[in-house]
């Protein structure tokens, strides 16, 4: 969770040490992003990842999102889009969805037991000049029958 923490704060620049008005926006808009987040992580009584947020919930978190993607320290922007396969490559959790198939079925591949949980998806993204390759790992939780899909 932590890394990820990271790779989130990695996508928005900060240039200097003082910190201009749209930055501490940026700053706010993203700490409001992590708490509404974490509070799906925190809460045992959640789905993880906001499989079973509501569309109020859903709305707040997309609010968010677009002003977010509209700051200058949003690297992608500044850009201009140019963003190749490096640029994003290593490991990847996912904290929250809004697709509607992963909420139909409590997870990426379907396969929760009725006593089971979702309990998180990962991905891995490899690249280089020539070749891209992306590695889903789904984890369940099923008591003592805990399992990965890959």
């Amino acid at each position: 969770f932590e890394s990820l923490l990271v790779a989130i704060e990695d996508l928005f620049e900060e240039e200097g040490e003082e910190e201009d008005l749209g930055d501490s926006v940026a700053v706010n808009l993203k700490s409001d992003l992590l708490d509404m987040i974490n509070l799906y992580e925190n809460d045992e009584e959640k789905m993880s990842c906001g499989l079973d947020s509501t569309e109020n919930e859903v709305q707040n978190i997309l609010n968010i999102i677009a002003q977010l993607e509209t700051q200058t320290s949003n690297i992608v922007l500044s850009s201009g889009g140019d963003v190749t396969p490096t640029d994003v490559a290593g490991d990847w959790e996912l904290l929250y969805t809004t697709s509607s198939t992963m909420k139909f079925n409590k997870g990426l591949s379907g396969l929760v037991p009725p006593n089971g949980k979702f309990g998180g998806l990962r991905q891995k993204l490899k690249a280089s000049k020539y070749l891209a390759d992306i590695e889903y790992i789904e984890q369940i939780d099923a008591g003592p029958a805990s399992f990965e899909v890959r």
